[in-house]
């Protein structure tokens, strides 16, 4: 009897003995079986808070200042079907020195969380700031990073223009270049400001 008693009482110890997570969520892993033992500081499982869901979004790091963190991130997938919108919540203080990417954290917005699977590849549209009345304007046609050449009334003029952005091939050009201003895109040599010039048939 007093091996049953001994049962029975870790039985009324186990049933008085209970734990709740603090957030309603999903298991996504549990680390222990059934009869093992516990101690204090076991790892007896993973739960994810599926009110409080973000993704972790790589951004190259001349792109950080451009983010326009007052607007609407759109997410989509290439795994499951649907849109998902979010907002940046932070920004990360450290550059991955290997891809030179500055981590941004989205948080996704409860509408639609029930389509998610963690650990899904989602892709963010971030919306950047606008810079209005900006031309874009091909590398090869600016010198120095500050000029172009314009044709005005059939001859050269040296322009010197303000960049807002560097990208891959193009400049985004803040001012310098008005509308209806012929710009010079074609690399010239020995050329120089007040020389005679017409534009192309192609307009360059």
């Amino acid at each position: 009897y007093k091996l049953y008693y001994s049962v029975k009482n870790m039985e009324i110890r186990l049933e008085k003995h209970y734990y709740y997570a603090p957030f309603d969520g999903s298991v996504i892993a549990a680390d222990l079986r059934k009869g093992s033992t516990v101690r204090a500081g076991s790892v007896i499982g993973h739960i994810i808070n599926l009110d409080n869901l973000e993704v972790e979004v790589p951004v190259a790091a001349n792109d950080i200042a451009w983010i326009d963190q007052s607007k609407t991130v759109r997410l989509t997938s290439t795994e499951i079907p649907g849109e998902w919108k979010g907002r940046i919540k932070r920004i990360g203080r450290n550059i991955d020195e290997r891809t030179q990417t500055v981590p941004v954290f989205i948080s996704i917005d409860k509408n639609g969380h029930d389509q998610l699977i963690n650990g899904v590849f989602l892709k963010a549209v971030i919306p950047g700031h606008v810079v209005t009345n900006a031309v874009s304007v091909p590398n090869r046609a600016v010198y120095n990073e500050s000029y172009v050449y314009l044709v005005k009334n059939g001859r050269l003029e040296f322009r010197q223009i303000e960049i807002a952005r560097k990208q891959l091939d193009h400049v985004i050009v803040k001012t310098g270049i008005a509308e209806g201003d012929t710009l010079v895109t074609e690399v010239l040599q020995g050329i120089a400001p007040g020389m005679p010039a017409m534009a192309g048939l192609n307009g360059q």
